[in-house]
């Protein structure tokens, strides 16, 4: 219990550092809300990690000391701790989401986090970092993603496209076929970046939920219907054709960690 007030602590005060009391004021009673009522609905899209149509376009920002680090375990995020700001100070429960299986993307300026975005590959990894209970075959070589997140000072500098593209190659390499993602129709600045991405909209989610009880469905589109986003994608480009500048650094035994230093 005290460890869990000391973490909901330091994020709040990660919180009103980054972003502001205003932010901080906001988020919270949004959080009290949610466990109260939540009547959402949401676009389920799905990005193929098998097109062939190539995409050797450069993502990278010309940012001076960007890095990027895949961290799937709290030892690899204490290691990175001593190097960079521990990103694990910006949501209560990251330590758990690591704990579970779940991988972090985490984008820095010199030391400071700018960006993180997270992923699963099963269900119980999902489950710590988004509540909303859409179909993901995990059986089939299928993804999720969510939990992105960029710090307001670093924002409008394409690190979300840079993030996900990176986030393609990272999960192509191990043998994805596909990323499943979920949006608030209300959103629109993530509709953009889905169309920019090279996403399709498979089906329509209503999400309700009062106190304990919890109602889930998902609507598909019909194939006339679906919504083709077809400006990018984030198809795999290997390295040396598109992704010369990345280094690649494999721990043995305890996943990957990638990093790249520009």
């Amino acid at each position: 219990m005290i460890h869990r007030l000391t973490m909901l602590y330091r994020t709040m005060k990660m919180i009103s550092r980054t972003e502001g009391f205003p932010a901080l004021l906001r988020r919270g009673l949004a959080f009290l809300a949610d466990y109260i009522f939540v009547y959402k609905t949401y676009y389920l899209s799905e990005l193929s990690l098998e097109s062939e149509e190539a995409n050797t376009g450069d993502f990278v920002p010309d940012i001076p000391d960007l890095t990027y680090h895949f961290v799937t375990s709290n030892e690899q995020a204490d290691e990175l701790s001593t190097q960079f700001e521990d990103f694990r100070s910006y949501h209560i429960n990251d330590r758990q989401r690591l704990d579970k299986g779940a991988i972090a993307l985490c984008l820095f300026i010199g030391r400071e986090l700018a960006h993180i975005t997270w992923m699963a590959t099963t269900e119980s990894a999902k489950e710590t970092f988004n509540d909303i209970p859409y179909r993901v075959d995990f059986g089939k070589k299928e993804a999720c993603a969510g939990g992105e997140r960029t710090i307001p000072k670093y924002r409008r500098m394409g690190l979300s496209t840079y993030s996900a593209f990176t986030k393609c190659q990272y999960l192509m390499e191990r043998g994805i076929t596909s990323i499943r993602a979920a949006r608030d129709t209300n959103n629109l600045t993530a509709e953009r970046a889905f169309e920019y991405r090279g996403y399709i909209r498979y089906a329509k989610g209503r999400h309700l939920r009062i106190l304990w009880w919890k109602s889930w469905k998902e609507m598909p589109l019909s194939q006339t219907k679906r919504h083709h986003l077809p400006l990018q994608s984030c198809n795999y480009v290997p390295h040396g054709q598109g992704f010369s500048q990345f280094g690649v650094l494999t721990t043995p035994g305890t996943g990957s960690d990638y990093s790249s230093r520009m």
